[in-house]
């Protein structure tokens, strides 16, 4: 069949066409790419399947577990960008670790003073008091705001600190 469609294409030239191993080294010509394209394309399919094992195992990370573990050989070739890898998992947990931290002392130390200026206004409202009273009030509410201004300046210190550690690295 390839023979006739070699031929019918060099009909033309007579003294071409009725070579017989001619007309089997175009056909050959043609037949050894396809087989070589194939014969490569399975080569680079089988050896960047370490690069899908390693997408895959990013895929099924989630936020805050991501520590990255290829179980197996890794191709040399590839191991270069395995350590980058981790070591940009490595600093995300880090990163990731701090903010917890940041956020745990956030949320203490902002809600508590908040908490006892509201509850030390309403017990003051529920009942008229003295300018005593009303003095000694301001003064604890006065202590309150000083503990939210100390948090908020150590919260945005932190929070400073690990944009400063982020530039760095």
């Amino acid at each position: 069949m390839a023979a006739v469609v070699v031929q019918s294409v060099f009909a033309g030239s007579g003294q071409i066409a009725a070579t017989p191993s001619l007309t089997w080294a175009l056909i050959w010509a043609l037949i050894l790419p396809l087989i070589v394209g194939m014969c490569t394309h399975r080569l680079v399919s089988r050896s960047l399947s370490p690069m899908r094992c390693l997408a895959a195992k990013g895929d099924q990370t989630a936020f805050g577990i991501v520590h990255l573990s290829l179980s197996g050989s890794i191709p040399t070739e590839v191991q270069p960008l395995v350590d980058a890898l981790r070591d940009v998992s490595s600093k995300h947990e880090e990163t990731v670790a701090a903010v917890r931290s940041i956020y745990t002392d956030l949320n203490h130390d902002l809600r508590t003073p908040l908490h006892t200026l509201a509850l030390q206004t309403e017990v003051t409202l529920i009942a008229p008091r003295s300018a005593e009273e009303y003095e000694a009030l301001l003064r604890s509410n006065l202590e309150e705001f000083a503990r939210l201004a100390t948090a908020t300046d150590r919260t945005l210190q932190a929070l400073r600190e690990l944009a400063l550690r982020r530039h760095e690295s």
